[in-house]
């Protein structure tokens, strides 16, 4: 294969990766919104029948989805660091000063917004792809 053609499949992965990234933050919103709308019916049925077995299997649910946004934030991040560590150095030219495809070095450098992003993270429940 010619390093030509393979700079274009490359490009083509760096190209699909952040729609990936979409959908896994797509799947997290989603894990969110079935539970919060599972605690309603759990709560609604806890409130008209006081019931044990309520009560007993009403975390299950909530750890099954605990456990799939997990999973789907561990995708999105491993996504984000190939993007940043295996694919972006192979597709730019370290000589070139004004080279393409920065945004990823850009939000990992030190900023003046840096603290504020920091405390929203620790209250936003979905990650930023890359941060």
């Amino acid at each position: 294969m010619t390093p030509e053609e393979l700079r274009k499949i490359r490009l083509a992965e760096y190209a699909a990766l952040p729609s990936e990234i979409t959908t896994f933050l797509t799947l997290q919103v989603q894990f969110i919104a079935v539970s919060i709308a599972l605690g309603g019916v759990i709560a609604g049925i806890s409130i008209s029948q006081k019931s044990f077995e309520v009560a007993a299997f009403s975390p299950l649910p909530f750890l099954v989805f605990g456990l799939l946004y997990l999973d789907a934030k561990g995708r999105t991040l491993r996504a984000a660091k190939y993007i940043q560590t295996e694919l972006r150095p192979t597709l730019i030219d370290p000589a070139d000063e004004s080279s393409s495809l920065t945004w990823e070095s850009f939000i990992r450098e030190e900023c003046e917004l840096r603290p504020v992003l920091s405390l929203v993270d620790k209250f936003k429940m979905g990650p930023i792809p890359g941060a």
